[in-house]
């Protein structure tokens, strides 16, 4: 059946309806304009305005104005596909051999919406609203949404939502939410398979990603491999590496993330679980509210702990493992530094750059290397100490306190001397000490000094062992039997001697338990002193006069006294000679490797500049190794200086104050015309031959020139409001005139303009005269009939003048030609005359 204009039908059970519609399958039904028009297809159902034009394929249905058309082609026809909507599956194809698996699945595209499935290629695909499916190459995929599914590539992909899993070129793919899943088309044209985008605007850009919830991201685009098995949970969760799980969601509101901080995965196999929590290193796990794991295998457990360096651990509130590598911090609040320390407990510290450090327990301390501090509130902040017990402090290095409260400082150590029982050198400094107690009070109301006994200590054996009470007493009950007899078969009574002996090995031996007196010589002295602390001691010092040298006794010849001071290597480089008070000096060696020598003393020398011919004075002089003597000046010496005029003397330390004439505040000043020229023994100040100045030069009385002055070009010469007199009449164009030559052209200039002045005016009247004439020319007549003469007189008047004109005139008999001829003249004398042949028609 066939209802329309030009419509057409061509085989059984078609209907066509609609002008110039066609339907030319079995069972085809076309219904409107052009419907149909140019399809084949069993079954072909075209409904629609221009729909279902030139398509190819059975049992195909198409609805819609401009629905359908070229669907599949002659050679490889399309069936069973459905198009609902306005364009919807416009250039729609199967693929050549059917949906793999499913022999029977060639075709079969479904798109619903204006422009769905608009340039399928391929077999099972739906789209379902608006622009849903368009430019799809591949099958079985499902989009469902507007603008959903757009320029898909690949196969069984599905895009649930407006704008979702646009631009993905890949298999298995899900998208479901607004603009879910889109942009996953990579710039290496790699296929990403597996990956599910659930929530608005999620991404999941690798294989088998997953990112669910708003603006979720798994992957990273155009690395599909690298990164797959990505997943991001969460609104603006983030997992950017292979196998990372980001876990947690920040606040936001329509449009964008308001917190501060996204939950983010971004080291491989690393794990962040909480909002706001971040595991950036390798294999790194952040649990938490603003958990940060920085490094490889890090571990932060807790709100807003970190844990920043490769294999560090923080666990609890505010916990910080920072530094380098390996430090843990465990407990609320708990911090590390530096490497390999630890810190566990609230408020726990293990801070120090050089690492190794470890604090255990509620607000212990440990701030240097190697310091261990364990109890509540304990502290080690020395290298290698150690605090072991509830507010136990070591802050020496090397020492441990050990106890509640106990104490060492560094005021405890011993850096030098001897023991009083033994002869071994000791240096605490480098080994330390153990405290049990305290130098302070241990609580209110304690003593001063809190000692502890250690008990239950095992008799010592080495030398390095310690002893206990019980071998001390055996000591001092020997020590006192021995005493008590003597000593050796002594008398009994605490007998023995000491001895001393000098530098030419005299001795003297003193019984014990009396006194020896030590005295001195030669302005050494020896007192006894009370010391600071209730001790007795003897000082030895000098006295006021120290003599060295002497005359002899008893005959003997006396000898000389001097004192050396002596140098690391020995050599003296200072010598005080008591015979004539000459000092020696000895300098280092210099380069040549001659070290400098001097010997100083006092002698009469020259008097000083205020001295008289004939006097001396006492100086200082020194003499050189080559027996040359100079003399030290001294500050009464001072310089003389003489001029053209007199001789002025100045000690040294006085100034010479040397000043020029009519100087002024506002003047500058330069050297450029003035040097000094060193000849003989005199200095010399020479002005320059030609002098240049850079400010204004002032002669009092004028200035004579004998040859010529010249003035650079660019510079100005003022004046001052004077006269520049007897000044010759110029020559050359560049010569300054005189009054007399301008007075001369003032004259000339006046007689020339009277003379144009005159001739002006005359011109003028002649001017206005010819006008007059011209006028008189213009008002004279002339005949209007053909055959007609005219003889005219005129006159006219212009601005004072007057002009006066006879004209003749004649008009031929025809009335065709007009001849016309005139004289002109004024009350100035001039005369003039026209003539003019005119033709009319």
């Amino acid at each position: 059946m066939a209802i329309g204009y030009n419509a057409q039908t061509h085989t059984v059970g078609a209907v066509a309806i609609g002008s110039e519609s066609q339907a030319k399958g079995q069972d085809a039904v076309s219904l409107g304009k052009d419907a149909g028009k140019g399809s084949e297809g069993v079954r072909f159902t075209s409904i629609g305005g221009l729909s279902g034009q030139n398509s190819f394929g059975d049992h195909n249905i198409v609805i819609g104005s401009k629905a359908g058309n070229r669907i599949g082609t002659q050679d490889n026809p399309s069936p069973q596909n459905i198009y609902i909507g306005l364009n919807a599956g416009n250039n729609s194809k199967a693929s050549a051999t059917g949906f793999p698996g499913y022999i029977k699945a060639k075709g079969h595209n479904i798109g619903i919406g204006n422009d769905a499935g608009l340039g399928v290629t391929g077999d099972l695909n739906v789209g379902i609203g608006q622009l849903a499916g368009k430019f799809t190459k591949g099958s079985a995929n499902t989009a469902m949404g507007a603008l959903s599914g757009l320029q898909v590539k690949g196969d069984r992909n599905v895009a649930i939502g407006a704008f979702a899993g646009g631009q993905v070129y890949g298999d298995f793919n899900i998208a479901i939410g607004d603009s879910a899943g889109g942009g996953l088309l990579s710039s290496d044209q790699k296929r990403i398979k597996r990956s599910t985008s659930i929530g608005r605007s999620a991404k999941a850009y690798a294989h088998d990603a997953i990112a669910l919830g708003t603006d979720a991201k798994a992957g990273i685009k155009d690395e599909s491999e690298t990164k797959r098995g990505a997943i991001a949970i969460g609104t603006g969760a983030e997992a950017t590496a292979r196998q990372s799980i980001a876990l947690g969601s920040a606040w936001r509101d329509d449009n964008k993330i308001l917190e501060q901080r996204q939950t983010k995965a971004t080291g491989y196999k690393s794990i962040a679980f909480g909002s706001g929590s971040q595991s950036e290193g390798s294999q790194s796990i952040a649990i938490g509210i603003n958990a940060d794991a920085k490094d490889s295998y890090s571990l932060a457990i807790g709100d807003a702990v970190k844990a920043e360096k490769e294999e560090s651990i923080a666990i609890g509130h505010g916990a910080r493992s920072t530094g380098a590598i390996q430090n843990v911090a465990i407990g609320s609040r708990s911090a590390v530094d530096g490497r390999l320390s630890l810190a566990i407990g609230q408020g726990a510290e293990a801070l120090t750059t050089e690492g190794r450090a470890t604090a255990v327990g509620a607000g212990t301390k440990a701030s240097s290397q190697f310091a261990t501090a364990l109890g509540t509130f304990a502290a080690a902040t020395a290298h290698g100490s150690s605090s072991i017990g509830p507010l136990s402090t070591a802050s020496a290095n090397f020492s441990t306190a050990l106890g509640y409260r106990s104490e060492v400082t560094a005021s405890d150590i011993v850096t030098g001397g001897k023991t009083k029982f033994s002869n071994v050198d000791v240096n605490e400094g480098a080994i330390g000490v153990v405290s049990v107690g305290r130098s302070g009070s241990m609580y209110t109301g304690a003593p001063n000094t809190t000692p502890r006994r250690i008990i239950n200590v095992q008799g010592g054996i080495n030398d390095t062992d310690a002893v206990n009470v019980l071998q001390l007493q055996t000591v001092y009950d020997e020590l006192k039997n021995l005493y008590n007899s003597g000593g050796n078969g002594g008398t009994g009574n605490g007998g023995g001697q000491f001895g001393l002996s000098d530098e030419n090995n005299k001795e003297f031996k003193q019984d014990l338990d009396t006194t020896a007196q030590i005295v001195g010589a030669g302005g050494i002295t020896t007192t006894v002193i009370d010391t600071a602390d209730g001790k007795k001691a003897l000082e030895v010092g000098f006295s006021n006069d120290i003599l060295i040298g002497g005359p002899g006794k008893d005959g003997k010849d006396g000898k000389d006294g001097s004192i050396g001071v002596k140098g690391a290597d020995g050599k003296s480089g200072v010598a005080i000679n008591g015979k004539d008070g000459s000092i020696g000096l000895t300098g280092p060696a210099g380069a040549d490797g001659k070290s400098p020598e001097a010997v100083i003393r006092v002698k009469d020398g020259k008097p000083g500049i205020n001295g008289k011919d004939g006097e001396t004075m006492t100086r200082i002089v020194y003499t050189t190794p080559d027996g040359k003597e100079q003399q030290v000046a001294t500050l009464s010496d001072g310089l003389k200086f003489a001029g053209n005029d007199g001789l002025v003397a100045r000690e040294l330390g006085q100034t010479l104050n040397i000043v020029g004439g009519a100087a002024r505040a506002d003047s500058t000043y330069s050297t450029t015309n003035v040097t000094t020229v060193a000849s003989g023994d005199k200095l010399e100040i020479q002005m320059a031959d030609s002098p240049k100045f850079s400010g204004e030069v002032q002669a009092e009385g004028g200035i004579s020139i004998t040859d010529h002055l010249t003035v650079n070009p660019g510079t100005t010469v003022n004046m001052g409001g004077n006269r520049i007199t007897n000044v010759g009449p110029a020559k050359e164009d560049s010569d300054a005139a005189t009054l007399g030559q301008v007075k001369e052209l003032t004259r000339n200039l006046s007689n020339g303009y009277n003379a144009l002045q005159r001739n002006i005016e005359k011109v003028r009247r002649d001017s206005n005269a010819g006008t007059a004439a011209a006028i008189a020319v213009a008002g004279l007549g002339q005949p209007y009939q053909p055959g007609q003469n005219m003889v005219s007189l005129g006159s006219g008047v212009w601005r004072g003048e007057t002009g006066y004109a006879l004209g003749v005139s004649t008009i031929s008999d025809n009335g065709k030609w007009l001849l016309k001829g005139a004289v002109t003249g004024s009350g100035r004398g001039g005369v003039g005359g026209s003539a003019s042949i005119n033709y009319a028609w």
